[in-house]
């Protein structure tokens, strides 16, 4: 039946305020312990919204809850935890488990002797606490302190029903993904599905009156790794909306129809992008040990510039690691037909699928790279040109999975291949950097480190408040003589011992 939308309004405020809380150090250390007694992630994971399309925002704040519900953060001391330290906790998760298990009931007498790693995942769970009752999982969640005895004052507000349940004792006992591990399959190209998605990357029509699936830069953050997480995402979804303004520029000028065939022809034609006569994944390297990605994926680009002098030029002096966006369109409209710019994008142009690519470089008549720096730059005959490519291993990984599974090949349609301004085309060297910082230990020194995070006195940073200054510092030959640090440090009085 229908939905008020009110109620759904409220519902998404509701999580968004929760996430606030939970965000805050000073909120969180006892917010945090209040929510998960109340399980308020496995009852608004249950909640009937999430099946329906009026929840995607619903859902996607959800996740962000779940998120912060398990952030790697010691909530009595505010001290971020490792990976080793996450373990530890899991173990002793499961451990209690296996214990209430081997104590109250025989027939899970394999699931209470299996080693962690046997039996810590959902599937796992699912397969050893989906064949209990109401009654034998109330016994083992109780014997775990979840939930009371009975519903009596002050708790009638608690669910005791199978399906919470089993529910609640699987996510609570289920393997968790590492921060930093997930942050690192994440694949750096936003594609078709984050692009157009607007409750994180939002139209320039937002009235700013409904709320987003956004992180939120605060005066506060809970660790070093949650400050800089923020900032990736943000930058990250800034980027997408000025490559989402990019393709739609670019795709709606070349104007694909359907030929009476069934072919993509182009009626128009775009300076930032041109049809791609041919692709094909020439390399895809084993992953690293530890790894589950391909460790390269590189492919061919040929595309024709029957173009201006000057346009030629620009796309013969892409340089290497120039990012490029690869896309696919099966329009259904027939030639000649109008767009109409204030209906929506995609359907009309038929736009399928957008994958992000860095330039190696252009081959030359051999087939090879022509390396960057030399002075004297082969002439190529024709207008056919070559480019050899890197893929995301990441979203090759993603689109390998889903082929398996009965998905499209994303691989074998691409149509077109567009670039962008240089000077706005930095985003991936930023996104790497970042997540490059946060697979670094000791970033920042421990004097700036909880001023960065908005916590203590911003004065204590000043180098006069420091407790170990360094009195004597060796300038090597920066000064040339007493004149020219005297003319350095004008308005100072320079004293000389």
């Amino acid at each position: 039946g229908p939905v008020c939308e009110e109620s759904v309004r409220y519902c998404e405020r509701f999580l968004e305020f929760l996430i606030d809380l939970e965000a805050l150090l000073p909120t969180r250390r006892f917010f945090n312990t209040v929510m998960d007694d109340c399980h308020v992630v496995v009852r608004c994971s249950m909640a009937p919204l999430l099946q329906r399309d009026e929840g995607n925002l619903f859902a996607q704040l959800l996740d962000m809850l779940k998120f912060y519900a398990r952030f790697e953060i010691n909530d009595e001391t505010g001290d971020p935890l490792t990976d080793h330290d996450m373990t530890q906790l899991h173990y002793s998760k499961i451990k209690a488990l296996q214990k209430a298990a081997f104590a109250k009931f025989p027939d899970l007498r394999l699931f209470a002797l299996s080693n962690v790693a046997n039996v810590d995942t959902r599937e796992s769970l699912e397969k050893h606490f989906g064949a209990l009752d109401g009654k034998s999982l109330k016994e083992i969640a109780c014997y775990l302190n979840l939930v009371p005895e009975e519903l009596a004052a002050p708790f009638e507000w608690h669910r005791l029903d199978e399906p919470f349940l089993r529910e609640l004792l699987i996510s609570r006992h289920e393997r968790r993904v590492s921060q930093l591990e997930s942050l690192n399959e994440m694949p750096l190209y936003p594609t078709e599905d984050v692009i157009w998605n607007e409750n994180i990357v939002p139209t320039e029509y937002y009235s700013g009156e409904g709320c987003l699936a956004l992180p939120k830069l605060n005066l506060q953050f809970l660790t070093l790794h949650d400050y800089l997480l923020r900032n990736f995402n943000l930058f990250r979804l800034e980027s997408t909306y000025e490559i989402r303004q990019d393709i739609e520029d670019a795709v709606s000028r070349m104007l694909p129809w359907q030929s009476e065939e069934g072919d993509v022809v182009f009626g128009g034609w775009a300076r930032m992008a041109l049809p791609i006569q041919s692709f094909a994944v020439v390399e895809v390297s084993k992953p690293h040990i530890g790894e589950k990605k391909p460790s390269r994926v590189r492919a061919d680009v040929s595309v024709t510039l029957n173009v201006r002098k000057e346009i030629q030029d620009e796309w013969e002096n892409l340089r290497k690691h120039d990012v490029c966006f690869l896309i696919t369109v099966r329009p259904t409209k027939n030639i000649g037909t109008k767009y109409n710019y204030k209906e929506h994008f995609i359907p009309q142009v038929g736009l399928v699928h957008v994958r992000g690519c860095e330039i190696e470089g252009m081959l030359d008549a051999n087939g090879r790279v022509i390396e960057e720096g030399i002075e004297q730059r082969p002439q190529l005959a024709g207008e056919q040109r070559t480019y050899r490519v890197w893929l995301d291993s990441n979203q090759y990984r993603v689109d390998m999975d889903l082929l398996q599974t009965g998905g499209d090949d994303v691989y074998e349609g691409f149509n077109i291949i567009m670039r962008r301004k240089p000077k706005e085309n930095n985003f991936k060297a930023v996104l790497e950097t970042i997540r490059h910082l946060m697979n670094t230990e000791c970033v920042v020194p421990p004097w700036l480190h909880d001023i960065l995070l908005g916590y203590g006195d911003p004065g204590a940073a000043h180098y006069s408040r420091m407790p170990d200054q360094a009195r004597v510092m060796d300038f090597n030959d920066t000064f040339l003589d007493i004149e020219h640090v005297r003319s350095s440090f004008p308005g100072y009085e320079v004293v000389v011992n």
